[in-house]
């Protein structure tokens, strides 16, 4: 597959940006995740450039509906639909269930309030600090075949979720997972510094210790959990970075 058409089929992957007609079969391809990370890390960044006039709370506000229109809310409805499936008490089949029902009960309808207003009350506080809105879809999307592997790594006994889980799982190797994992620590390096580095990859360690106690009542490790990931690396992302901020 071409790199362009490689950067194609992970942008419909991790997105909904229409790229013209796609005319592939969907690949995978972790290299090309820090990619597409950067690629909506920069229209956050011109959006931060463009409203640096603004109140910050007004310019967080458009910084986070611009982030979820340009994923289509894709993410948003895994971290709902894997924290409604994973805060029941019943069983795995009940949990599935959940997890597949297009109707959100309360406690997804909490998880979405809550989410956009604990990013936008994180970018408020952030001050002058516009390279760093670039950093976290980098890293957020950057690592998480990292994630996916060490959570597994962690809990053995989670399955796949057939199709996308699996599929998903078995691309997340070879040089493309190294070098996606290579790209993602020197992007982050360049527009963190030392400093953020270690401070967001301290709130990766912190979501896998929130993933793993997630996982463990989810029914499998899927493509809504992968999602649920994304959206809750940027959220943690963003918090640790904020307390970088009031430090340095």
């Amino acid at each position: 597959m071409k790199l362009f058409d490689r950067f194609r089929s992970t942008l419909l992957f991790l997105t909904r940006i229409p790229l013209g007609p796609s005319g592939l079969s969907l690949k995978i391809c972790p290299e090309q995740f820090p990619v597409i990370g950067a690629f909506l890390g920069l229209v956050l960044w011109g959006l931060w450039v463009l409203t640096s006039s603004f109140p910050s709370l007004i310019r967080s506000v458009l910084l986070v509906m611009v982030w979820i229109l340009l994923t289509g809310g894709l993410h948003i409805d895994g971290w709902a639909d894997t924290w409604e499936s994973a805060l029941y008490a019943g069983s795995v089949e009940d949990k599935l269930r959940i997890r597949k029902d297009p109707h959100l009960g309360v406690y997804g309808v909490l998880a979405i309030v809550f989410l956009p207003v604990f990013k936008i009350a994180c970018l408020s506080g952030w001050n002058d600090r516009s390279l760093w809105i670039m950093a976290v879809p980098i890293f957020s999307r950057g690592v998480l075949p990292l994630t996916m592997k060490t959570l597994r790594f962690l809990n053995p006994g989670i399955p796949y979720s057939a199709g996308l889980g699996e599929m998903a799982m078995a691309s997340f190797s070879g040089s493309a997972f190294y070098s996606g994992i290579l790209l993602t620590v020197l992007s982050c390096g360049y527009l963190l510094g030392i400093g953020g580095t270690l401070f967001i990859v301290t709130g990766w360690v912190i979501w896998v210790m929130i993933a793993l106690w997630v996982l463990k009542r989810s029914d499998s490790l899927s493509g809504d959990f992968m999602g649920w990931s994304i959206e809750g690396l940027e959220a943690v992302s963003l918090f640790v970075l904020l307390i970088g901020s009031m430090h340095s």
